[in-house]
């Protein structure tokens, strides 16, 4: 049987083989500390980047809307350009009709004056009635204005309240963004 000092002694020998495994372990736990620190480190600054990235965006968001509705708002003032003008080219032209006929009238009245004899003016009161008649035959076509007024086509999307399947969420996130 072994004595009481060879126990002692094992117990020694253990010990001295523990305390290397000892500071190894204690070793591998400051590395362990070291890294989770770094980690810990590492996540705070992705989390702020990301952050900064989200505020970021949501800038540029609303400046894309704010840029949009600047784009509909130039759009429309275009358009009421477009049709004013269009209209004073059809002013234009009806005046000039207006010039022609009142030019007509006073060649006619003219022409009246002109003939001192009765049977000239029957005979004018004639051609004006063929006249007449050859209108109701076959009327002469309805003036067509040179310039019709054709609104642009709207972009299909955001501002007629269809956005993109894409952006469906981002729409949302939009009108929170404007109203918050």
């Amino acid at each position: 049987m072994p004595s009481l000092n060879d126990a002692y002694n094992k117990l020694v020998a253990i010990e001295s083989d523990i305390a290397p495994v000892h500071g190894d372990l204690t070793a591998i736990k400051s590395s362990v500390d070291t890294v989770n620190a770094s980690i810990v480190a590492l996540t705070a600054a992705v989390q702020l980047g990301f952050s900064q990235v989200v505020q970021r965006e949501n800038i540029m968001i609303m400046l894309l809307v704010h840029m949009i509705q600047q784009n509909d708002t130039i759009i429309c003032n275009l358009e009421k350009i477009t049709a004013q003008t269009c209209e004073l080219v059809n002013l234009n032209d009806q005046i000039l009709v207006e010039s022609v006929l009142t030019a007509n009238a006073t060649t006619l009245t003219s022409e009246i004056l002109k003939t001192v004899h009765s049977e000239a003016a029957l005979e004018l009161e004639r051609l004006a009635e063929l006249k007449k008649q050859i209108e109701q035959c076959c009327p002469p076509e309805p003036r067509q204005p040179r310039c019709v007024y054709r609104p642009c086509d709207r972009p299909k999307g955001i501002t007629d309240g269809n956005p993109p399947n894409t952006g469906a969420k981002l729409q949302g996130d939009l009108v929170s963004i404007l109203s918050g």
